[in-house]
């Protein structure tokens, strides 16, 4: 898939962010490609800004190291 229905996070590479409207909520997971088919989710929330909090996309980048550091590359 590609835009609009995900883009990459500038700055916080390989961090995808999934844009979902259900309803009349937005709903953004973020997420990135762990190895081959697959796709590691790592927050998801319901967007009420315009842009991206900075804070929602710190969680991720957490729990990316994490699971990275567990895991392996």
């Amino acid at each position: 898939m590609g835009y609009p229905n995900t883009s990459a996070i500038t700055g916080y590479r390989p961090i995808r962010e999934l844009r979902i409207r259900f309803g009349n909520n937005l709903v953004r997971i973020f997420y990135f490609l762990h190895i081959k088919n697959t796709f590691i989710l790592l927050h998801g929330f319901k967007k009420k800004t315009g842009k991206l909090p900075v804070r929602e996309i710190e969680i991720a980048h957490k729990r990316m190291n994490d699971y990275l550091k567990r895991y392996g590359k």
